[in-house]
This record gives C-alpha cells, structure tokens and sequence, in this order.
C-alpha cells in the first residue's frame, strides 16, 4: 500500500492532465480563454470584383411607353414656317386651311366682335384691304374670342353678318379653339402677324402705332413698311412691335376632380354582454352546518 502522501500527488497530476486536454478543446483556440483569430482572406490577384445587380444600368424596353408625356406644339418664332394645316371656320361654318393661302403674303389680325377696340380698328384693316389686295395681299380677321361663334346657332350667323356690314370688312374666319391663337401666341385683340409666300411668320405686331384710330396720318404706319418690304423681296425694317388693346378671351380650362373616395358604413356595436347574475341563496340551513341546540 503507497503512503497517503503518494496517493495526493497521484491525484493532483491526473487532475493536471484533465484540465489541460479540457482547455485545448475549447471553441475558438488556444487555452486561457482567448479567442483564435479569423484567417485573412487571400489577396485579390486581379481578379475584378463582383458588383451587384442592381448597381448595373437598366435598359429600357422596345417599344415601352414613356414615363413622360409628349410636349405639346411648342409658339411659332419669326422665321419660322407656319403649319399650313392650322385650319379656320368661316361664317357658315365650313373649314379653311391656311394651305389655300400659300404663294401669297397673308394678314392675319386677330378681333373681337364685342370689343369696342376690335369695332374702331377694324376701319383700319378695310383700309389695308383695300390698299394691298391689288398686290396679292390677303388680309384676314380671324375671331379667337371664347363664346363668340357657334356655327350651329342661327343666331351666332346673323350676328356676324351684321357686324361685318357694319364694319365694311367681310373677311372674317374664326378660330373657335384658340389653336391659331395659342400657335402664334396671340395675347390681345388688334394683336397682328404677316406670313410670307413661302407660309413663314415674318412679323407680329400692331397695325400702327394709333390704337384709339385718333390720327388718320398714322393709319397702318407699322404693318405698311413690312408688306412693301416682302413684296419687294427683302426683309421687314422691324420684325416685332408691343401688342396691348383688350386681352383675348379663351375658353376656361375644366379641371376633372379627384373622385371622392366612399366611406365604409361603420361596423355595428357588438350586442352588449350580459351581466353576470349572481347564484342563487340557498334556502335553509347550510348543508353540513348543524342547527345550535336551545338550551
């Protein structure tokens, strides 16, 4: 039998022995408690990196729709050629193309039957009529005003004749749907523009320089030099002038509103619960409670 003190030692190196295999198989390393490092990663040999899906530019499909809607016709500049399929409605109501005046220099001055401005130049524009038509010239009123011409009211067809007896100017054409108006960017009644023979805008302008018609001598003083001047072949001494007189009246734009979401009818209340009714009392003595005996 080995002494006791043998038998501790004996003891203690196999308790020495354990804890150590036990510390090796530790997760993550080394004995101690520290954690083993993560392996670095192998250097990038040229290899180029991967990117993701979504960094890489999407192409657009054929045929596909826009997100954005086409612009629309955008005002004619000076020099610019005018659409020869604008069209205009004469007084009884039938369709007029500007195609019918090419080859020739054309005036188109924008009026107003009911404006007291349109009613005073007017006398103006017979008298350019009658001066430049002789010399190919064709002068034209076109009425832009909103509400001023229906060709399938009688009563609309009578009032223009009249005013055109009254005005002694019977060339009148009406643009019923601001298209020639919004082109052109007419703003004001007496508002003016000239188109060459080869349908290109060559001025816009005023008629002269005499609004209210208060001086004969001024009568077409504006418009005159730029029709001698493309009669000869050469170009207007001015291309532009200010317009101002009566706005022109477009049609009021209708703006479709939003359709107004239904509310769902409210959720009925639950029925409410019944109260909780109490047990009924027991009648007579408790069972198992003995009665006190008199005394």
């Amino acid at each position: 039998m080995k002494p006791p003190h043998a038998l501790l030692a004996l003891l203690a190196a196999c308790w020495l022995t354990t804890s150590g295999a036990f510390a090796l198989q530790q997760p993550g390393g080394q004995s101690g408690g520290q954690k083993r490092a993560k392996p670095t990663q192998p250097a990038n040999n040229g290899t180029p990196a991967r990117t993701p899906k979504d960094s890489k530019p999407k192409r657009a499909k054929a045929g596909a729709p826009e997100d954005q809607e086409p612009p629309l016709p955008t005002t004619i500049a000076i020099g610019a050629e005018v659409d020869p399929g604008l069209a205009l409605l004469d007084a009884e109501g039938r369709t007029e193309l500007l195609r019918k005046q090419r080859g020739k220099v054309v005036v188109i001055h924008f009026i107003g039957m009911q404006s007291p401005t349109s009613t005073v130049l007017v006398k103006r524009l017979a008298m350019l009529d009658e001066l430049y038509a002789p010399k190919g010239v064709e002068v034209i009123g076109v009425d832009a005003n909103f509400g001023e011409f229906d060709p399938r009211v009688v009563a609309t067809l009578e009032r223009v004749r009249n005013w055109a007896r009254q005005s002694d100017f019977s060339r009148v054409l009406f643009d019923a749907n601001h298209v020639l108006a919004d082109r052109l960017h007419a703003t004001v009644i007496g508002h003016t523009f000239v188109i060459d023979a080869e349908g290109k805008l060559r001025y816009a302008g005023l008629l002269d320089d005499d609004p209210k018609c208060e001086d004969s001598s001024h009568a077409n003083n504006l418009i005159g030099p730029v029709l001698d001047a493309l009669l000869a072949g050469k170009a207007p001494p001015q291309a532009t002038h200010t317009p101002f007189g009566d706005p022109l009246v477009r049609a009021p734009k209708i703006v479709a509103e939003a359709p107004v979401k239904k509310k769902a009818p409210p959720k009925a209340a639950p029925p409410p619960k019944p109260a909780p009714q109490a047990p009924p009392k027991p009648k007579g003595p408790k069972a198992g409670k003995k009665k006190p005996r008199g005394r």
